[in-house]
């Protein structure tokens, strides 16, 4: 029952980051670029987890470069038909 002059709070959804005003929809799921932009920054500087076991470092690719590669070398694409 609601009391004179008091209306029920309409159901908002929030900013993910800040969780203090409204989510704008070209922003979604932030009210904000800056809301976006710190949420970025905090994943770029490895701020957020994801729980889980410990992995080791071990490299997945241990495959040798192409005979007149280096690692980290592409090769250039040349046009053959012209």
């Amino acid at each position: 029952m609601a009391t004179a002059g008091h209306s029920k709070p309409e159901n908002v959804e929030l900013c993910v980051f800040c969780r203090r005003h409204a989510v704008v929809p070209a922003w979604r799921p932030f009210c904000s670029e800056r809301c976006r932009l710190q949420d970025l920054a905090r994943w770029a500087e490895e701020s957020y987890r994801v729980p889980g076991e410990p992995v080791d470092n071990v490299p997945v690719d241990n495959a040798e470069p192409v005979e007149g590669e280096t690692i980290g070398q592409v090769k250039k694409v040349t046009d053959r038909d012209g």
